[in-house]
């Protein structure tokens, strides 16, 4: 039955699975008498001059799981801004807007399992470098996952960045993240000399570049590894950098694989080659990051010549974080 034909009739209907009543005597501010306690616990109410239904889980209340308030007052999809740390609950609340000026933004989840089928959106808004932090409740001591990851927390570190979550009534799943560019934290030189740090290989133009020479006589000539963390997922390696040796020489580009406990090649850089460009990760990512983790490895297998040199402007992760 329409809901044109059910509006100003005198008996309950069904609509699309739900009781309706043309007249409910109790707002969304209180629970139902025992006259309307469903199984299910679904109930609507509507008026005459009302053109559609609105659906939200009433905030006044602690509706278990199964509630479904459908109240022409209420709307399921609020814009809410959220500038202090606080807690996601039974707000009816669809979409956050994170405005993270004041210093990193952490909201924290409620339990999945009192919020089964439930969405949220946040996004950041701001312009700053501060983060907005969505953890699960308990951090990581918590035992609810993020697409299966026991990471504690998902991070948005630019502006417009946005995630879209789901609750299955265990754990959550991620339906949409943004993707954005991941800065290094550390860096180890096994074989090489360098006076620079991590810091000169972290962003692209900044007039800063970090320089390691080849070894001589060592074989590797060159080993650098450029380490992550709070990594979910990479989707590329981004390099822009300049290695001069000669033509017999080159670099490789490799990921570490935690499951294979290898290396595994990306590319490689050859002598007098610039390069910049994002490198796709294997379709089996998830290899590549071990709790959080993941390392980038710059590698010369010949023997080194103190002459040669690799030039590094920026080595960033693409992905999620």
């Amino acid at each position: 039955m329409a809901l044109k034909e059910w509006i100003g009739k005198n008996t309950s209907e069904w609509i699309g699975g739900l009781k309706t009543f043309l007249k409910f005597p109790y707002g969304p501010q209180t629970r139902p008498t025992d006259d309307y306690q469903l199984t299910n616990k679904h109930w609507t109410v509507e008026s005459d001059s009302c053109d559609k239904l609105v659906v939200s889980v009433s905030a006044h209340v602690s509706p278990t799981a199964n509630d479904i308030w459908i109240d022409t007052n209420r709307n399921p999809m609020i814009i809410a801004p959220v500038s202090s740390v606080g807690q996601v609950a039974y707000e009816d609340v669809f979409c956050y807007l994170c405005d993270a000026t004041s210093g990193d933004l952490t909201v924290t989840l409620a339990n999945a399992s009192n919020l089964s089928n439930r969405e949220f959106v946040f996004k950041k808004t701001d312009t700053t470098a501060n983060a907005v932090i969505i953890q699960r409740l308990g951090g990581n001591f918590g035992t609810e996952t993020f697409d299966g990851n026991d990471r504690a927390s998902l991070r948005l570190t630019n502006q417009g960045d946005t995630l879209h979550l789901i609750s299955d009534g265990v754990n959550w799943h991620i339906i949409t993240m943004d993707a954005h560019m991941i800065k290094p934290t550390s860096i180890t030189v096994t074989v090489g000399t360098s006076a620079e740090g991590v810091a000169d290989l972290q962003t692209a133009y900044d007039g800063n570049v970090y320089n390691l020479s080849e070894a001589q006589p060592a074989t590797p000539g060159m080993n650098l590894e450029v380490e992550f963390t709070n990594i979910l997922r990479i989707n590329e390696v981004a390099v822009r950098g300049y290695y001069k040796g000669t033509a017999a020489h080159y670099v490789e580009i490799q990921l570490y694989n935690y499951a294979t406990t290898a290396w595994d090649s990306l590319t490689h850089m050859v002598d007098e080659d610039v390069f910049s460009g994002h490198l796709k990760a294997p379709p089996n990512s998830d290899d590549y990051v071990s709790s959080g983790n993941a390392i980038v490895r710059f590698y010369h297998p010949s023997a080194g010549i103190s002459s040669h040199d690799l030039y590094l402007d920026m080595v960033n992760i693409r992905g999620l974080s």
